[in-house]
């Protein structure tokens, strides 16, 4: 399944190991898409940001891996909006049960919780830049 494998520790601890690194990598994920509209509304030509991004301390992998799939409108992923917001659901659960903040993740949870309630669950996770978009009033898509 995995190249890279860890001992954790006692049961369940993999799993908490799992939710952590979710939560950092889809909180960046929406942080970027953020990042990207406020470039597209700043007038920034967003194929060249995408170049800038993961070379600059905005590189995050899950956008990095998405950014494409985002200006090209497809929103495709091997992961289903669903299966992100559960986890990222979960985490935030985990950091209110252990008296962590999480105030970054309750943001993100809202952001995938909008995206279900307007039928994305079952597109790729990147269908999230949707609600961002709507907020924002503007579009990722490249200039020309």
């Amino acid at each position: 399944m995995g190249r890279d494998v860890f001992y954790v520790g006692e049961t369940a601890s993999g799993c908490i190991a799992k939710l952590v690194t979710q939560y950092l990598g889809y909180c960046a994920f929406i942080a970027g898409v953020e990042g990207m509209l406020i470039g597209a509304k700043a007038g920034i030509d967003l194929e060249i940001l995408a170049k800038i991004i993961p070379v600059s301390a905005g590189s995050s992998g899950v956008l990095n891996r998405s950014t494409e799939a985002i200006l090209d409108r497809s929103f495709y992923s091997n992961g289903t909006l669903d299966i992100v917001a559960k986890d990222i659901h979960l985490a935030c659960e985990l950091a209110r049960e252990s008296q962590a903040p999480a105030s970054i993740g309750a943001i993100a949870d809202d952001m995938f919780q909008r995206a279900q309630a307007q039928g994305m669950g079952k597109d790729g996770y990147p269908a999230v830049a949707r609600i961002l978009e709507q907020l924002a009033g503007a579009e990722l898509k490249p200039n020309g």
